[in-house]
């Protein structure tokens, strides 16, 4: 393809204005849409895919070669890999070459590395004043040299801020302590934080008390165990100083549980963010789920909200499911993922039907791991809207998605789908199998229900492999 462009333009090249080229060269670097938003799939991929076409545009002719070599900005992504695929060179030689070739202009590293970051994060704190973007996926708890690093920049130079910890040791003893920051640093690091537009954080946590975000438009907090009930005011406290937030992500966050916690309450506060668009939240426990429905304000934003079993622990007594509904109405609630389990489903037909009703809102609901039998059916069917004005009606739902789905009772999806006129059905999962004993088995393309589905929704896919809902919150560690 780019041998056929060289063909087409190289005679005319020189007449085209150098920002215009600049701005065609951004379309093919970055793989802008027509949004001008990049497609995100993960770090490596997106970072390996910039430098290939970088490498590709360089060998078109001289003439590009030049634009790009001595435009600094093309090369302010710094990749910091164990090895770099595009150019089949040393992790130092590509890091080197970019820097180099970034020319002063404001740089982005890009960390996926299995190297100790103290290895290779040392020699770029002379780069401190020209961080724009810091995003690092690692195993190795990054606290001192990434502190350092950060430290070494200045309020309102570092505008994003990315930390995936990938170790999962903590994960599988239950234990994900919040990191604080060394004293000494943590008035500057406050300063710093509270200028950034973006800040991410998976399974890695600092403490942000006494932090107040002036442009902050995204905060992504995942897979943390903020502790105390207090910690977890702390963080709100710091969303609630947020004003220009857009995007807010807290996502399997959870505090202790136990009862025997001190739970009274600091003075009560509010969240209210008039520029919030999304929230994506998962959390553990009922008295989390409680604290965030009780400190936010609802608005106009759309709620994607993941709920467990474990949403009815962490309280005595123990929590029913009609507890949950208070809390959720008068939120825009768009979509709603509710896992199950293997051996027993939390949610009984009533039970379900009774939270749909509270919140009318939804327009995608998401089943994971679910045995779904006639009453669940009956109670995800709607009414027809002539029957009776004072009836509370199910929300119409447009899209239903169900992943390691157990189906009995094939007339019961039909009744669900032509009620709503589901307009999206993503299926995997089982059938009983009426005609063996009512055993199990996965379902198939010659399935009559299948048959049927895919003759009436015009966006129905039966997938293959089962799977899970928490992978579709928590996606692929991204560039940006």
């Amino acid at each position: 393809m780019l041998s056929e462009i060289q063909n087409k333009v190289v005679s005319p090249v020189y007449t085209i204005p150098e920002d215009v080229l600049v701005e065609i060269f951004n379309w093919v670097i970055y793989g802008l849409t027509a949004d001008n938003e990049p497609k995100r799939t993960s770090i490596g991929h997106d970072v390996r895919a910039i430098y290939r076409q970088l490498y590709e545009l360089i060998g078109v002719c001289s003439s590009w070669r030049d634009t790009i070599i001595h435009r600094g900005s093309f090369w302010s992504i710094v990749p910091v890999f164990d090895e770099c695929g595009c150019s089949r060179q040393l992790l130092s030689t590509v890091m080197e070459r970019s820097l180099f070739r970034s020319d002063g202009a404001r740089i982005s590293f890009a960390i996926d590395s299995s190297l100790d970051p103290a290895t290779f994060l040392r020699p770029l704190l002379n780069y401190g004043s020209r961080i724009r973007a810091f995003n690092i996926k690692t195993p190795y708890r990054p606290l001192d040299t990434v502190s350092q690093l950060i430290a070494s920049s200045s309020p309102g130079t570092l505008s994003e801020l990315a930390i995936y910890f990938t170790d999962d040791w903590d994960l599988r003893r239950g234990i994900k302590r919040p990191i604080e920051l060394p004293f000494q640093q943590q008035e500057r690091f406050n300063q710093i934080l509270g200028f950034l537009c973006s800040l991410r954080l998976r399974n890695f946590y600092i403490d942000l008390h006494d932090v107040s975000f002036a442009r902050l438009v995204e905060l992504k907090v995942e897979e943390v165990i903020l502790g105390s009930p207090q910690m977890v005011r702390r963080l709100f406290r710091a969303i609630s100083s947020a004003s220009n937030l857009q995007y807010l992500g807290l996502n399997f966050i959870s505090s202790y549980s136990s009862s025997d916690v001190d739970t009274v309450e600091e003075d009560s506060f509010t969240i209210s963010l008039s520029n919030l668009r999304i929230v994506h939240l998962s959390v553990a426990w009922f008295n989390d789920f409680e604290m965030v429905f009780k400190s936010f304000v609802p608005r106009n934003e759309k709620w994607i909200i993941f709920l467990q079993d474990r949403c009815l622990f962490g309280a005595q007594p123990p929590p029913t499911p009609e507890q949950l509904v208070p809390l959720l109405q008068g939120f825009n609630i768009d979509t709603l993922i509710l896992e199950g389990r293997y051996n027993s489903d939390w949610l009984d037909g009533s039970e379900l039907s009774q939270l749909l009703r509270a919140v009318p809102s939804i327009k995608t609901l998401k089943l994971n791991s679910w045995s779904i039998n006639q009453q669940h059916w009956e109670a995800l069917t709607r009414a027809p809207s002539w029957i009776g004005a004072d009836t509370i009606t199910l929300p119409l739902l447009r899209d239903l998605y169900m992943y390691d789905a157990r189906i009995s009772d094939e007339n019961g999806i039909r009744a669900v789908v032509s009620s709503h006129n589901i307009q999206k059905l993503h299926l995997a999962g089982f059938l009983f199998d009426e005609d063996h004993d009512r055993k199990m088995r996965p379902i198939a393309d010659d399935d009559d229900i299948v048959v049927w589905l895919a003759s009436n929704i015009s966006d129905f896919r039966l997938i293959r492999h089962n799977l899970s809902s928490y992978k579709s919150i928590t996606a692929e560690w991204h560039l940006w």
